[in-house]
């Protein structure tokens, strides 16, 4: 049975239990959650403004799929919910690899999450805290209601990139312009941004080093070149990594366009 027919099957299964025009009630199906994809990275610069993904309501970026500076991870987001009888959630995960490779099991369940006992239902995010570094990798969902029907949402995907690692010996300085910023570079990144922000997440400052730049960048760190920032301060700073992007061959009827990044731990740095 080739993968085509066991999407299908599978698709034919979870979406004659899904309408996206039913009333809430746990006597029919959930509407269709809609993951969202990658909608690009804080930094980015768009018709002449520079993009912060950061909103002062939550504590993440709301950029869709997108890595994340706490360790090798990667996170999901979702438009809200619209049932209220949603009892849990399963995630799956699948590598573009194993579905050209014509398995019959390529997806997988990497978790079951309790959603009705959740007290954080607003959250509309999942953390997948091991995935693949460097496998071109899709993601989607299936909700739950009271009553065990459930829909699956649509398909979103990533490929995450070494984490660069910021090499701080300090991060106490007197003045902005003391910090300078190097770390470990990979053959597989092919742009690099340094981002510094307040502690609300306001971006203060945005760098895309140069190639030549990079070429001496263990004896020659990146001073910062911003504007000036009164002392006493609370920053961080991080460095965000980015790949080329990929587009699959035709899942299920669709193209994907896979972008690859990661971001660093970020660094506290203290202006005395």
């Amino acid at each position: 049975m080739s993968k085509i027919v066991i999407i299908s099957i599978f698709a034919l299964f979870i979406f004659s239990c899904a309408g996206e025009d039913t009333l809430s009630s746990s006597s029919e199906p959930p509407r269709k959650p809609h993951l969202i994809s990658h909608l690009g990275d804080t930094g980015d610069v768009i018709a002449d403004s520079t993009t912060n993904y950061y909103n002062s309501n939550y504590e993440f970026e709301q950029n869709g799929i997108d890595a994340i500076s706490d360790g090798d991870q990667i996170q999901i987001q979702w438009e809200p919910l619209q049932d209220t009888d949603i009892d849990y959630f399963k995630v799956y995960r699948f590598q573009y690899e194993d579905y050209q490779a014509d398995t019959l099991h390529f997806y997988e369940v990497i978790d079951s999450v309790d959603y009705d006992n959740n007290p954080n239902k607003n959250e509309r995010t999942y953390i997948d805290s091991e995935p693949p570094v460097e496998a071109k990798l899709f993601y989607f969902i299936e909700i739950f209601n009271a009553s065990g029907l459930s829909a699956i949402s649509d398909t979103v995907c990533y490929k995450l990139l070494p984490k660069p690692v910021l090499n701080f010996t300090t991060n106490l300085f007197n003045s902005i312009f003391e910090v300078e910023f190097s770390w470990e570079l990979d053959d597989n990144i092919s742009e690099y941004r340094i981002l510094l922000f307040d502690d609300d997440y306001n971006l203060l400052w945005q760098y895309t080093p140069l190639d030549f730049e990079l070429q001496n960048l263990s004896e020659d760190p990146i001073p910062y070149s911003g504007n000036s920032i009164e002392t006493p301060n609370s920053l961080w700073v991080r460095i965000d990594a980015f790949g080329s992007d990929f587009d699959t061959e035709p899942i299920n009827g669709q193209v994907y366009s896979i972008h690859s990044g990661s971001e660093s731990e970020e660094k506290h740095v203290v202006l005395q």
